[in-house]
């Protein structure tokens, strides 16, 4: 199949595919030429003219001047019509009076490296006339695939080969390990001692002796190059070629600056440092892993070397590392280290126990055939805590019913037998899992691994059986709900922001006080700086929207959030964690028209907008009590209050702080919380039937302090005519002329109505006339002539 089908298959089986890239050579017309003779050019010292066979019927006369050509090599021959990268073309030329009918390449002028010493001489013995393009796989394609981290196994190439092999019905073939071992035995040139087998159940090491450090062969570099890995030199190189093959992450010490020849996997000390391969100094804590010689930390266990026992060019010996270390803990240093790495991210998800000798061979036996290493007799393998695989139970009956399917259960058998698990039949399978599955735990997830293998689109779409329970919000919930959909009702357009807010937002609006905002939730290792903290308070959520909506040009914003909030909490572990709701009105409700000028939004709609929330959620007693906030404007906030209890602010946004975010013109805000609103609903509502008799209106205006508020003298008012007032509504408040300084005139229409007789014009006199007595009494009110 081509590796576009292939791709798509693979997709099907749960294996998500990022992308498929074709990958192609930046040259063409280069084949694999033999010189079969080099001669000194005549009228040139520095060149030579050097006669190849390419395959073709007439050899080849190319003047060369690198000095590492020489007679029986294989090289790459640009022909003549053939390019390099950059399009430049290779033409027939005549050099100090000798024709030259191509040219011989080095590697970076091909685009293979960085080596341009000399030519590129080819290894293998590949046929004569072959194209460098074939022998290379230039022209290739790579799949990269989106591993998601239940699937550490696929983070390989065998990993991969195993899914490819289910779709395909034929069995993975690994490379062959073949170890020339020699004199002595490993043992005597090193040892290990696990501390914490907890945190290091198996340590396993080969080690290669007589070793030469240079560049990787090209084929090898090229194929890193393709896994996104930058070749460095031939030991590390194997290292990461066998990580990328296998899974398994190694790391290879140059065994004669390892002090005493020890290694010691422990935990760090307290106040312990060690440099790493990126050359940063890192301060360590007892609870990160390290591997450690009998003097010092030479590495952070799973993550990175340290940089003093290094690979370099004068290593001529080394010992291999392969281990397992707990995922967790490996997480964790990762995480307070703010380090990641290619062996971190396979770590830290879980690689296969078993796979640790498998691998440290490997990569001895690649530096015996390319680095002319000689691995000594032995391994060193501890592995104090075996860690052993999984056995499960799986009921036939239970896989159909899930998948609503009718699978045999040979086929069953069949399916995780080609995924390697092995299967014992009797009334319920017992399945036991490879131990590179960490993943498989329960009976579900063997379930699921039938079914991907079977095809997700042979099973059929069906309802499930409705076992006859419905589910259902609870009361709170429904609360809540309805509390979203007052402020829906009111104008207000929903917006949805992160939980993780900028420091600095609390700044600009001045909201930076821990008795206003609690103590601050900071991130360790935050995605970003603007991210760092979890928010107190909804307000810098919806001031982020309105500066975005503002810098486009948007005239007027009506929003709302509503989400959690986090404050800390000294005493205990866990953040105290509230559910809230906040608004922001800004700008008209609507744009102006021919027939009608538009209305900005003003402290009263949010205020209305508080009572619609209140009237819908049942509460009747709640008021607003004046009080100064730094974010809100002085003389235009106030907390909200139900019961005594405070629920919340609203109030005209500090001109200073709508300056610090760019916005013109005056906005309005509140924030309540919902947990406390939808505790204090009451359990059942009383319903009044409304009166068939009609009602009477009387007018009074009086003449008040400034000071005194409208709602206390609407509390006096509703206190003063008894039931029969029904509604005092305040239409007109006055200063100005024939009102004395100090005071304001406030004029009501008082509504009387009575719910089972029609009233009479003496009676709504009289409770008119009760209303200005008490008003008179109580708050040193005169009646307005």
């Amino acid at each position: 199949m081509t590796a576009e089908e292939l791709a798509e298959r693979l997709e099907m089986t749960g294996s998500a595919v990022e992308a498929v890239q074709k990958t192609a050579s930046a040259f063409k017309g280069v084949k694999v030429g033999l010189v079969k003779d080099v001669s000194p050019h005549p009228s040139a010292d520095r060149l030579r003219v050097c006669t190849l066979d390419i395959g073709q019927a007439k050899d080849l006369n190319i003047v060369c001047g690198a000095p590492n050509v020489g007679k029986g090599q294989k090289v790459p021959v640009v022909t003549v019509g053939g390019t390099l990268p950059g399009g430049v073309e290779i033409k027939m030329a005549e050099l100090r009076g000798v024709t030259s009918e191509g040219m011989i390449a080095s590697e970076t002028e091909l685009g293979l490296g960085e080596d341009a010493s000399g030519i590129l001489v080819l290894q293998d013995d590949p046929e004569i006339g072959t194209d460098l393009n074939n022998i290379l796989e230039l022209d290739d394609t790579v799949i990269d695939f989106e591993i998601t981290p239940n699937r550490p196994d696929c983070m390989s190439m065998i990993g991969m080969a195993r899914e490819v092999a289910v779709l395909t019905g034929v069995k993975v073939r690994t490379p062959d390990v073949k170890i020339v071992e020699v004199d002595p035995r490993s043992s005597t040139k090193a040892s290990i001692d696990i501390k914490d087998p907890d945190l290091c159940p198996r340590y396993s090491s080969r080690i290669v002796t007589g070793l030469k450090v240079d560049k990787s062969p090209l084929w090898m570099r090229i194929r890193l190059n393709k896994a996104g890995i930058r070749p460095v030199n031939n030991l590390v190189d194997i290292t990461n070629y066998v990580l990328v093959e296998t899974g398994q992450p190694l790391h290879a010490f140059d065994l004669k600056i390892l002090k005493g020849n020890k290694i010691i996997v422990r935990r760090a000390g307290k106040r312990e440092e060690i440099e790493t391969l990126d050359g940063v100094k890192r301060a360590l804590t007892d609870e990160m892993l390290v591997i450690a010689d009998a003097e010092r930390p030479v590495a952070i266990a799973g993550i990175m070397g340290g940089a003093d026992t290094e690979i370099s060019a004068s290593t001529i010996e080394c010992l291999i590392e392969s281990a397992y270390f707990k995922p967790s803990n490996i997480c964790r240093t990762s995480y307070a280290l703010d380090l990641r790495s290619e062996a971190s991210s396979r770590f830290e998800r879980g690689i296969d126990p078993e796979s640790t000798l498998h691998a440290a061979e490997r990569a001895a036996q690649m530096m015996q055939d390319i680095a002319g290493g000689r691995v000594l007799r032995g391994s060193i393998d501890e592995y104090p805590k075996r860690i052993k695989p999984t056995t499960l139970s799986l009921r036939q009956e239970r896989v159909n019913k899930i998948l609503g399917t009718s699978i045999e259960k040979k086929d069953m058998k069949k399916y995780l037998n080609s995924i390697e698990f092995e299967v014992t039949d009797g009334p319920e399978m017992k399945v036991t899992v490879p131990t590179f599955r960490p993943d498989i735990e329960r009976e579900i997830d063997l379930v699921e691994e039938i079914a991907r293998i079977y095809g997700f689109e042979r099973i059929e779409s069906t309802l499930p059986r409705s076992g006859g329970r419905h589910g259902g919000l609870d009361q709170k919930q429904k609360a809540v709900w309805r509390l979203r959909d007052t402020l829906v009702s009111a104008g207000l357009q929903e917006v949805i922001t992160y939980a993780f807010i900028d420091p600095a937002d609390l700044d600009r609006l001045a909201m930076n006080d821990p008795e206003v905002i609690g103590d601050l939730l900071k991130l360790k290792n935050p995605l970003s700086a603007e991210q760092g903290i979890l928010r107190p308070t909804l307000l810098p959520g919806l001031m982020r929207v309105l500066r975005y909506n503002a810098s486009y040009g948007n005239a007027n914003m009506h929003i709302f959030e509503m989400g959690r909030t986090f404050k800390g909490q000294k005493s205990k572990d866990l953040p105290e964690e509230e559910v809230r709701a906040a608004g922001l009105l800004w700008g008209p409700w609507e744009r102006d028209h021919w027939y009608a000028k538009s209305i900005k939004a003003d402290f009263f709609d949010a205020k209305g907008i508080i009572q619609a929330v209140m009237e819908r959620s049942g509460i009747d007693e709640w008021r607003l009590e004046k009080q100064e906030m730094s974010w809100l404007q002085p003389g235009q906030s106030a907390v909200i209050k139900t019961e005594g209890e405070e629920v919340g602010y609203i109030g005209k946004l500090h001109p200073a702080v709508a300056a610090r975010y760019e916005i013109e013109g005056d906005v309005f805000i509140f924030e309540i919380s919902a947990d406390r609103i939808v505790g204090q609903i009451p359990a059942g509502r009383n319903v009044t039937a409304p009166s068939r008799y009609p009602s009477i209106v009387e007018d009074v205006a009086v003449i008040v302090d400034d000071t005194i508020s409208a709602e206390q003298l609407d509390v006096v008012i509703k206190s003063a005519a008894g039931h029969i007032l029904k509604d005092a509504e305040l239409f007109d408040e006055y200063k100005g002329s024939h009102i004395p300084a100090g005071k304001k005139s406030m004029a009501y229409h008082l509504v009387f109505q009575a719910p089972d007789r029609t009233l009479t014009d003496q009676e709504a006199i009289q409770g008119k006339m009760q209303v200005v007595e008490v008003l008179i009494n109580k708050v040193g009110a005169e009646i307005r002539k």
